[in-house]
């Protein structure tokens, strides 16, 4: 189940990222920040977890969190199967 991270910071890296979620429940498959091609973040990045039930979690206690001065919305990503 992946989750899809708006408006975070353009120095965040992938590690950095995984970090971030580690605070909330559930195992992390995979997180991933997109980048352009110039390597900076393009401001948005992907959460996948385990089960549903754990991404809908990450999206109550993250959604709206202040995360190094930015507001991230955290919502289920559409188009993901």
């Amino acid at each position: 189940y992946i989750l899809i991270l708006i408006l975070i910071h353009s120095s965040f890296i992938n590690g950095y990222f995984d970090n971030v979620f580690l605070k909330t429940p559930g195992t992390i498959l995979r997180a991933d920040i997109f980048v352009g091609p110039d390597g900076r973040s393009k401001g948005m990045g992907t959460v996948c977890f385990e089960t549903e039930e754990s991404a809908q979690k990450a999206i109550e206690k993250m959604n709206e969190y202040e995360l190094e001065g930015r507001v991230i919305h955290v919502s289920k990503d559409k188009f993901a199967k």
